[in-house]
């Protein structure tokens, strides 16, 4: 019965955080035609949480659409991407964030996965930007680490300062802004 519970709860846990993600856009670095966005829309459509993928060839962004009740694995999409031979340029999560107890250099465990908010410029956000390394360029990465001097942001990985959060040791931590 235990071993039942435990399965449903974490079942919740993983529909309640892909719950709030309704879609994804996502821009590559690297493109130069279209075979290179064909490349990265069949390394993304082999992903089992994506439905459908859009390229927008002249603005080398894509357009993805999740499938629903399923857990959207961050770190899987911008291997994807390195996979087809390219790199993240920005990955923008769309959705509700909005019952999140929001605040800046603050980190929040949504179902199984933790993130570290580093920047919040509305109460009600429907945006979420992942700005971990290989998530922005080198530049844009220089601007993050100047947001918080907490230990998990360059590493990626929880740190003392998590713990205080109820993030657990040992977890992947996505560093993001939040906007509308």
């Amino acid at each position: 019965m235990k071993k039942f519970m435990l399965a449903g709860a974490l079942w919740c846990l993983c529909f309640w955080s892909t719950a709030q993600i309704k879609s994804i856009q996502l821009q590559a670095s690297g493109l130069t035609c279209a075979l290179c966005t064909k490349a990265i829309s069949q390394s993304l459509q082999q992903l089992p949480f994506i439905a459908k993928v859009n390229a927008n060839i002249a603005e080398s962004r894509f357009d993805i659409e999740l499938k629903p009740d399923q857990l959207v694995h961050i770190d899987a999409i911008r291997k994807a991407v390195e996979d087809a031979g390219f790199s993240v340029a920005k990955l923008e999560l769309l959705g509700q964030f909005s019952d999140w107890a929001i605040g800046v250099d603050k980190h929040v465990m949504a179902g199984t996965q933790a993130y570290h908010v580093l920047e919040a410029s509305s109460q009600t956000p429907t945006r979420m930007q992942i700005v971990d390394r290989k998530f922005v360029s080198d530049k844009a990465l220089k601007q993050v680490l100047k947001k918080s001097g907490k230990a998990c942001v360059p590493t990626g990985q929880s740190a003392t300062c998590c713990e205080t959060d109820g993030i657990p040791p040992q977890t992947r931590v996505y560093h993001v802004i939040l906007s509308s």
